[in-house]
C-alpha cells in the first residue's frame, strides 16, 4: 500500500482537490485523530487491503473470522457495530435471509469514502469521492446503495449456480445390496436435502420431528484443505406459515442453530454431512455422520 499514509503525500499530483489548489481541505493535519478518519489512500490500495483481509493474509483465518463479527447490536435490526465495523445487514430474497456487509465509512471536510466487505461472498468494494457542499456524504452513500443493490443479488445468483454445479445431484451407495441415497437440490434459501434413504428407510420424517414441516437446508460449517473435506450442518429452512410470532418463528425456523448434535446414533450426529471434494471444488461423495455410509455422487443434473 505505497500510496497510503497519515500525512500529506509528498507527491500530490494525482490528488483530487475540490475547488483547485486554493482549497486547503486536502492538506489538513488531523494529528492523533488520523487513525479514525485522516488517512490518505487510493482505490487501488484499499482494494489490496480488502483482499488481504478476505484472504487472511495479515492475520490467521481464525483471527479474521473473530474480527468480522458484531460487538453489539443496535435498535435497528438492519445495523450492528463491530471493531471498527459499521455492519449493514442487507435483507435478500423473500425468505428473510440477510447478508452482513462489513463497512467503514469516512468523511473529512469535502471528502467521503466507503470500504465495504461481504465475507459471505469473499468480495468487496471501495468508494472515494470529493466535492464541494454538504451533499458529499449522501452521494457516497447513494453510490454504495447502488453498488450493493446490484452486486449482492448477482453474487447470490452466481453462488447458487456454483453450489448446484459443485454439490447438487444424486448420491448413492456403491454396494448394490445397500439401498441408501441422498438427493440435494439448490433452491430458495440454499442447498436443500430433498431425500435421504438409509438402507431402505426414509430418514426425512425423523429429521422433521426436530425441524418441523420445513425444507432442510445444508449450511457449510468447516473445511479441511489437507484432506479435501467440507462439513455441512443441516438446519431447518423458512417456515411455510405466515402467522408466526417471534418465539414461534425462532422455534420453527432457527431452533436448529441451537440444537446441533441433539440426535445421535453411535456417536454420529444427525445433522452433520461431510463431503469429499476433488481438486476443482466439486463434490465426489457425501458421508452422513449418522450412518457413516459414504455415498458416491452419480448424477449432477438435479
Amino acid at each position: 500500500m505505497t500510496s497510503t499514509s497519515y500525512t500529506v503525500p509528498l507527491n500530490s499530483s494525482n490528488a483530487v482537490v475540490p475547488g483547485g489548489a486554493t482549497n486547503v481541505s486536502f492538506a489538513v493535519d488531523y494529528s492523533t485523530a488520523s487513525a479514525s478518519g485522516g488517512i490518505y489512500s487510493t482505490i487501488e490500495d484499499l482494494s489490496r487491503f480488502g483482499i488481504a483481509i478476505l484472504n487472511s493474509t495479515l492475520i490467521s483465518p481464525e483471527q479474521t473470522r473473530e474480527w468480522l463479527k458484531p460487538v453489539t447490536h443496535t435498535a435497528d435490526l438492519r445495523f450492528s457495530v463491530g471493531r471498527p465495523w459499521e455492519i449493514v445487514r442487507m435483507p435478500i430474497g423473500a425468505d428473510g435471509r440477510v447478508v452482513d456487509l462489513y463497512t467503514k465509512a469516512g468523511d473529512a471536510a469535502q471528502y467521503s469514502s466507503y470500504f465495504v466487505l461481504s465475507p459471505d461472498h469473499e468480495v468487496g468494494f471501495s468508494i472515494l469521492i470529493a466535492g464541494i457542499g454538504s451533499k458529499v456524504p449522501f452521494a457516497s452513500a447513494f453510490i454504495a446503495d447502488t453498488l450493493a443493490s446490484a452486486l449482492i443479488p448477482a453474487l447470490e445468483s452466481q453462488a447458487a449456480h456454483e453450489t448446484a454445479a459443485n454439490f447438487a445431484g444424486l448420491y448413492k451407495a456403491d454396494h448394490t445390496r445397500l439401498n441408501s441415497s441422498i438427493t440435494l437440490a439448490v433452491r430458495g434459501a440454499g442447498m436443500v436435502l430433498e431425500s435421504w434413504i438409509s438402507n431402505g428407510t426414509n430418514v426425512l420424517p425423523v429429521l422433521q420431528t426436530v425441524f418441523g414441516d420445513v425444507d432442510i437446508i445444508l449450511y457449510p460449517s468447516s473445511s479441511d484443505r489437507t484432506s479435501g473435506e467440507i462439513a455441512f450442518r443441516a438446519v431447518g429452512g423458512p417456515g411455510k406459515a405466515q402467522d408466526f410470532g417471534p418465539f414461534t418463528r425462532q422455534l420453527r425456523e432457527n431452533g436448529g442453530w441451537t440444537t446441533l448434535d441433539l440426535v445421535q446414533y453411535g456417536g454420529g450426529s444427525y445433522d452433520l454431512f461431510v463431503f469429499d471434494m476433488d481438486q476443482d471444488g466439486r463434490a465426489l461423495a457425501v458421508t452422513p455422520a449418522l450412518t457413516r455410509a459414504s455415498l458416491k455422487r452419480i448424477n449432477q443434473d438435479i
